[in-house]
């Protein structure tokens, strides 16, 4: 046998006893938790940083009120405490909708929605500047408004998703978020 496929045996043979391990490793992070599925396979899963909460929750928060528009429809309030970020999602005219909430000094996309605009827009909504974008993504018309109040630090993102949608009803979802 030569020495190379001896040594590529060897390595292999390692890998392969290294990989069974100690069975009961227990991971240090609390963010990680590995754990058996149904088949006795080893499943691993990253904690959500989001968490269900209500208006007053987000209020709490983020240090500010969200007002919704009249005629929303199965509202979910959720929070991400570790970027002190608001989040409510509902339906409006058959349209989806996420309006997001944080407190930040600089202008920044946390919208969620990262994906090749096919355009994009100065835009003002009442006392706050930013950006509109507009595109068409898994078929659906998408559109994010992302707005920054410099006279108190708050930054909304509105982004909306549907097939019945326009500029002119996400630019009017924006002027009751950020009326407060």
């Amino acid at each position: 046998m030569n020495k190379c496929f001896r040594f590529f045996l060897v390595c292999a043979v390692m890998a392969f006893v290294g990989c069974g391990g100690n069975k009961n490793n227990k991971s240090t992070s609390e963010s990680v938790n590995t754990s058996k599925n149904n088949t006795n396979e080893c499943v691993t899963t990253i904690a959500n940083p989001w968490s269900i909460t209500d208006l007053q929750g987000i209020e709490k928060l983020c240090g500010r009120t969200l007002t919704l528009p009249d005629g929303v429809s199965d509202v979910v309030y959720t929070q991400m405490q570790r970027d002190t970020l608001g989040q409510a999602r509902f339906q409006l005219d058959g349209n989806d909708y996420t309006v997001r909430i944080k407190k930040t000094q600089c202008f920044q996309d946390f919208s969620g929605v990262y994906v090749d605009w096919k355009t994009q827009d100065s835009c003002v909504v009442k006392k706050c500047r930013g950006i509109e974008r507009r595109g068409i993504y898994d078929g659906k018309v998408r559109h994010v408004i992302l707005l920054q109040d410099v006279t108190d630090g708050y930054m909304y993102s509105i982004s909306a998703s549907g097939d019945n949608l326009d500029s002119k009803m996400v630019k009017s979802v924006a002027e009751i978020i950020v009326e407060n």
